[in-house]
């Protein structure tokens, strides 16, 4: 996956890296849970019918592990999101309806940025390590050591640049 995604990225397609960025908010949603008070009367959900006052909890991880919604859900897959995008309804990292995160797009656009970035300029190398272990932010979630990776700077190959009348020579490794 990671050898697909770093030559997508030296091509300009985005088409895997998307799914890729739909893929990891699928299975670590900074925002796990939200909830809402009732404030009409009653209110219908399916088969229930909730009284006003009272809270409904809506779990991204939930629906997001729910095999109903995604074939084999604890399996980290890119390839379900190519050339599809995500239900409204069972992929919900950034919440739905009327009170999706007014920021869900500006955020799309800077994973897709500095995804990009990384891929082209670095090699980031597999590990069999666990998982880091998430801690609360007060309302998100984040990786408790940061978010570790394994990267090395890739070796610059290009030729010299040319700009301005300023002769530019790739920098040394």
């Amino acid at each position: 996956m990671l050898e697909r995604l770093t030559q997508e990225a030296q091509g300009g397609d985005t088409t895997l890296r998307t799914a890729t960025i739909y893929e990891v908010q699928r299975t670590r949603p900074v925002i796990v849970a939200t909830s809402r008070v009732v404030v009409a009367d009653v209110f219908e959900l399916g088969d229930w019918r909730i009284p006003k006052g009272h809270r409904i909890v809506v779990s991204a991880s939930m629906i997001h592990n729910d095999a109903r919604f995604f074939e084999r859900p604890l399996t980290f897959d890119p390839d379900r999101f190519v050339d599809r995008k995500p239900d409204t309804y069972t992929w919900v990292p950034f919440g739905g309806g009327t009170r999706r995160c007014i920021g869900a797009a500006f955020a799309q656009m800077e994973m897709d940025v500095v995804l990009r970035t990384l891929l082209r300029e670095f090699d980031l190398t597999t590990t069999t390590e666990r998982g880091e272990r998430w801690r609360s932010r007060g309302i998100a979630a984040a990786p408790a050591r940061g978010g570790r990776a394994v990267v090395s700077r890739r070796r610059q190959t290009a030729p010299a640049t040319r700009r301005a009348g300023v002769t530019r020579e790739p920098a040394a490794a």
